[in-house]
C-alpha cells in the first residue's frame, strides 16, 4: 500500500503542477509575453509544493530549506520580472543576484553556523568557505542557464520545432536533479524539485505543439534557485561530484548543431543532456 500511495501522490503532483502551469501560460501569454513563463512556473510550483507539503509545509519565519522554497519562489519571480528593466546592465543584474543569493544562503545555513552544540558549529573559516563554494556552484549553473535563455529570447522567430529543445533539455536536467536528490535520501525534497520539472514539462509540450519558444529570461532566477537549493537540504550527503555535474549541465545545451535536421539536433542535444543526467545519477547512487 505504501508504494502505491507514493506513486499516486507523485503522479498527482506532476499532473496538477503541469496542468496549472500550462493553463496559466496559455491564458496570459498574449498579454504578458515576457512575464508569462515565469508566472506559469511559479504558480505551477506552488501548486505542487502545497500538494506535497500541505499547509503545514509553510512556516514563517522559515526554518528549513523546504520552508524557504515558497519565499524564494516569490522573490525569484519578482527578480525575473524586474530584471527586464536593467537586463542589458549586466553588472547591476549580477550584483543584485549575488546579494540576494548570499542573504538566502546565510539564512539557510544558520542551523550549521549556530548549531546548538558548539562542537558542531561552523567556524568563521568554514562558514566563509561553504558560502563561497556553494555560491560558485550556483552562479556557475546560473550563468549557463542565463546564456541559454538570453540566446533563445533573442533568436529570430521561426516555425521550427527546434525551439522545443531548450525547455525539453531543462526538463531533463530537472529530472536528473530531482532523482539525484532522491538517491541521496531526501524523498520530499526530490519531489519538490520534481515539481518545477513538471511545470517545465508542460511548457515543453506546448513548444513541441506550437513550434514557438515558450521561455524568456524571466524564468532564470526561478529555475536556477529552485533547482539548486534542494541540493543544500542534504548538504552533507549529496556527493560533490554529483553537484558539480549538475552545475555544469546547462553547458551541454549550448551547441545548436545548426544545419542538422530536427531529428539530428534532437538526438545530439538531448543525447548530451541524457549523458550528463546519467552521470549525475550514477555518482549520486554510487557515492551517497
Amino acid at each position: 500500500m505504501i508504494p502505491t500511495f507514493f506513486i499516486f501522490q507523485i503522479t498527482l503532483n506532476i499532473a496538477l503542477s503541469a496542468v496549472v502551469s500550462g493553463l496559466i501560460y496559455l491564458g496570459i501569454r498574449r498579454f504578458l509575453p515576457y512575464e508569462a513563463p515565469a508566472i506559469a512556473l511559479f504558480l505551477g510550483f506552488l501548486t505542487g509544493y502545497f500538494t506535497i507539503s500541505g499547509l503545514g509545509g509553510y512556516a514563517f519565519p522559515p526554518k528549513t530549506v523546504q520552508n524557504w522554497l515558497p519565499h524564494i519562489a516569490i522573490v525569484s519571480l519578482a527578480l525575473g520580472i524586474l530584471e527586464k528593466f536593467w537586463f542589458k546592465q549586466i553588472i547591476i543584474r549580477w550584483v543584485v543576484r549575488v546579494i540576494l543569493l548570499e542573504l538566502f544562503l546565510w539564512r539557510i545555513f544558520q542551523p550549521f553556523i549556530n548549531h546548538p552544540f558548539p562542537s558542531r558549529s561552523w567556524t568563521g573559516s568554514q562558514t566563509f568557505l561553504n558560502l563561497l563554494g556553494t555560491s560558485l556552484v550556483i552562479v556557475l549553473f546560473w550563468w549557463g542557464l542565463d546564456y541559454l535563455l538570453t540566446r533563445a529570447q533573442n533568436a529570430k522567430p521561426d516555425s521550427s520545432k527546434s525551439h522545443a529543445l531548450l525547455p525539453t533539455g531543462l526538463m531533463l536536467i530537472g529530472a536528473g536533479s530531482s532523482l539525484s536528490v532522491v538517491l541521496a535520501h531526501s524523498l520530499i525534497m526530490g519531489q519538490l524539485s520534481g515539481t518545477l520539472t513538471a511545470t517545465l514539462g508542460a511548457l515543453a509540450v506546448l513548444a513541441w505543439i506550437t513550434a514557438k519558444q515558450p521561455l524568456t529570461a524571466s524564468v532564470s532566477p526561478l529555475i536556477c534557485l529552485l533547482y539548486t537549493l534542494p541540493w543544500l537540504s542534504i548538504y552533507t550527503t549529496l556527493p560533490k561530484p554529483t553537484v558539480l555535474v549538475l552545475a555544469l549541465s546547462p553547458v551541454v545545451l549550448i551547441p545548436l548543431f545548426k544545419g542538422r535536421s530536427l531529428m539530428q539536433q534532437t538526438l545530439f542535444r538531448l543525447g548530451l543532456v541524457a549523458l550528463v543526467v546519467s552521470i549525475s545519477l550514477l555518482t549520486a547512487w554510487q557515492l551517497s
